[in-house]
Formats: C-alpha cells, sequence, structure tokens
C-alpha cells in the first residue's frame, strides 16, 4: 500500500485571483486525471482545499512505479492550459506538487512544495529531520505565480 499526497501549487492566490467558479474548474481539471490515471481498485479523494489523496491499494507496488504515477499525473495536469471563457485570457497551467511514502506521505509532500513545487518526491530523498509543515518565505517569493 502506498499514499500520494498531491497538492495544487498556488491554487488560493489562483482563487483568490479569479474567483471560486474559475477555482472549481480547476480542482475539476485535476480530478478528471487523476481518476483516469489511477486504477478502478486504488482510491482517489479530495483531501482538502487543493489537496488531493491516492491510496494505492496494491501491496506490491513498487516505489518506481508510484513516482510515475505521481509524474503522469503532474504532466497530464500540466499540459491543459486554462483559458477564461468570458474574456478569452490565458491564465496558464496548472502545477502540482506529488510526495508518496508509507508513513509519511504529508511530510514528503511538503518537501516537493519547499524544493521547489511542481515535482514528484519519494521518501527516499534526504529532508530535514522534523516534518517541514511550512513554505519559508524565501521559497514562496522564489516560485513564480502561474496565471
Amino acid at each position: 500500500m502506498c499514499l500520494l499526497m498531491v497538492d495544487i501549487d498556488f491554487f488560493k492566490k489562483f482563487n483568490d485571483s479569479y474567483g471560486h467558479q474559475t477555482g472549481g474548474l480547476v480542482l475539476w481539471l485535476v480530478a478528471k486525471p487523476l481518476e483516469v490515471c489511477v486504477h478502478q481498485e486504488d482510491v482517489t479523494a479530495r483531501y482538502g482545499g487543493e489537496e488531493f489523496s491516492v491510496i494505492l491499494l496494491n501491496a506490491g507496488l513498487a516505489i518506481t512505479s508510484a513516482s510515475e504515477l505521481g509524474e503522469r499525473i503532474r504532466v497530464q495536469v500540466g499540459a491543459k492550459k486554462i483559458m477564461k471563457r468570458s474574456t478569452r485570457e490565458d491564465l496558464g497551467s496548472i502545477t502540482l506538487s506529488v510526495g508518496f511514502s508509507l508513513p509519511r506521505s504529508r511530510e514528503v509532500l511538503y518537501l516537493a512544495k519547499v524544493s521547489g513545487r511542481d515535482q514528484v518526491v519519494t521518501e527516499k530523498r534526504s529532508f530535514r529531520a522534523e516534518p517541514p509543515y511550512y513554505l519559508p518565505a524565501k521559497a514562496a517569493s522564489a516560485a513564480p505565480l502561474i496565471v
């Protein structure tokens, strides 16, 4: 069994800038590839505002397979361009941070975020002893807002 945590990068800022209706469409654009990429026997759920969880029930699943799944989801979502229907304004594309492991998926997700976002990170990559539950201001200002 393996747990993937998927977070939409800068979703709150996007939602605040373009409205909840457009933000809702972004959630749908992320949920659809999750539905397509994940096997029927596995479980996909919206975990929080902009976070999704994928529980891979296949006990024999290798870390490389989970990493490939996370990357496939990230690439499929990132390939979609968002255009505001009313103004035809190009709002860019969606990026995702994905973390996975057995016991520490959430911490690994935050590692993906503080390491630059828009990537898949595994538990095997080194990270701080304490869980990185925050995004340092320096890292937040360095990452561009995709709108």
